[in-house]
């Protein structure tokens, strides 16, 4: 029932929340285990008087988190994309070379072996 909206009952850092959405509770539940984690992290390596400021640095290294994996993401896109940009130069400088149909001109790519197939003579 992801469109349904339901109450889930959440437990982080100590205290308990119920959070309403659309999301799976399951999920729901995996996210506030993730805040909670990182806000215990925190609390163990720099205790803090306040919920709130544990709140706020749990909060800044998981944003921290997330570029730098949306950081890593677009990099790794950008190599796909390079990489695909040489092979298609090196694929096109070779079939520069050979009688091959354009890989770009689509009716060349249908029509061309089946006229050749059709050829009663064998030549193309």
């Amino acid at each position: 029932m992801p469109d349904s909206v339901q109450n889930v009952r959440i437990e982080i850092f100590g205290k308990e929340y119920n959070i309403r959405g659309q999301a799976d509770p399951q999920y729901i539940q995996r996210v506030a285990a993730y805040v909670d984690q990182k806000m215990r992290e925190i609390n163990e390596k720099l205790p803090l008087p306040s919920l709130s400021q544990v709140a706020i640095l749990a909060s800044l290294n998981i944003a921290d988190e997330l570029l730098r994996e949306r950081d890593e993401r677009q990099r790794s896109a950008n190599t796909v994309r390079e990489k695909a940009g040489q092979l298609e130069e090196l694929l096109m400088s070779t079939l520069a070379g050979s009688p091959a149909p354009s890989l770009f001109d689509a009716s060349a790519a249908v029509t061309g072996p089946q006229a050749r197939a059709s050829d009663s003579t064998g030549g193309p």
